[in-house]
């Protein structure tokens, strides 16, 4: 699976009729399913599950 950028000329591309499931997001995106912050964030960070947005 490829996903569409704009960062190069030579970046993959995934054209669909359709919106990407969840396991098609997930073997490009992980993280996009973290269910807690990355460790480097503070106490005072509150934290919102991408998942949950996409949702």
């Amino acid at each position: 699976m490829k996903l569409a950028s704009r960062f190069s000329y030579r970046s993959p591309v995934l054209r669909s009729d359709h919106p990407l499931s969840d396991d098609q997001i997930r073997t490009v995106a992980p993280s996009i399913f973290a269910e807690t912050p990355h460790e480097s964030r503070s106490q005072r960070y509150s934290y919102i599950p991408t998942a949950a947005v996409l949702t």
